[in-house]
């Protein structure tokens, strides 16, 4: 006999601190942004390989780059060329921010958090994948800054690790875009006249359109993307 359907909650639950601020935020990025969305595909091939490369350099101090480290110091490098995307709406002005404090979206089992890692810009891949670590750890034992908490200039949020091929990602106000990354998978591609199989990684950028317009947030993706397919670019 098949096992009885499990049971339903028979109760409420009660909102969390945390739920009714994962809550406004979200209404407050639906309601006070226009946002749009563009994607692209990424050969993830060079990076994956690269990644190894790195990792096994650093063995000894035992650092480990991640693929979302990469990611990161792909943005960070992003937004140096493109300054704009470091920037927030008022109705008066483009507010520019002095440094590049990149969001990384964590999941606690108490929900959602999107603290930053501060003034990315001229921190290496190592730098990067060890404040990436120490931002994670810190952020599940309660140990965040409020700078950390509430000082995020962009934001990156990866749901690749749960085998998610593409999604959309909601702005965190005041930040003008949020980038969204699927998963790596082996997929047919064409390379020089001739099938081939490479790891494509889906992106999608969202983008407040009151900072930034289309053809802005095309060029800017490619430019994460031109990194990533070209990783040594990132530690030259």
């Amino acid at each position: 006999p098949s096992a009885p359907p499990a049971a339903l909650l028979n109760e409420d639950i009660p909102l969390s601190g945390m739920r009714k601020a994962i809550a406004r935020t979200v209404i407050r990025s639906k309601a006070d942004q226009p946002d749009f969305w563009v994607t692209v595909n990424v050969e993830m091939t060079a990076a994956l390989e690269a990644r190894k490369q790195f990792n096994h350099s650093m063995a000894d101090i035992g650092v480990r780059v991640s693929v979302n480290d990469m990611i990161l110091k792909a943005v960070a490098l992003s937004i140096e060329k493109h300054p704009k995307w470091n920037m927030s709406y008022t109705d008066e002005k483009l507010v520019a921010h002095p440094n590049i404090n990149v969001g990384v979206a964590i999941a606690l089992d108490q929900g959602l958090m999107v603290p930053a890692i501060l003034g990315c810009q001229g921190k290496s891949l190592r730098d990067i994948a060890i404040a990436s670590k120490d931002l994670g750890a810190r952020a599940r034992s309660g140990g965040l800054t409020q700078e950390e908490m509430t000082g995020g200039t962009f934001s990156v949020s990866n749901l690749g690790m749960f085998g998610i091929n593409e999604f959309s990602a909601i702005i965190f106000p005041p930040q003008p875009g949020i980038l969204a990354i699927g998963a790596s998978t082996p997929t047919p591609v064409v390379k020089d006249g001739e099938l081939a199989i490479g790891n494509i990684m889906k992106m999608t950028l969202s983008v407040d359109h009151r900072v930034n317009d289309g053809a802005e947030g095309a060029v800017f993706i490619n430019e994460i993307k031109g990194f990533l397919e070209n990783p040594l670019s990132m530690v030259l």
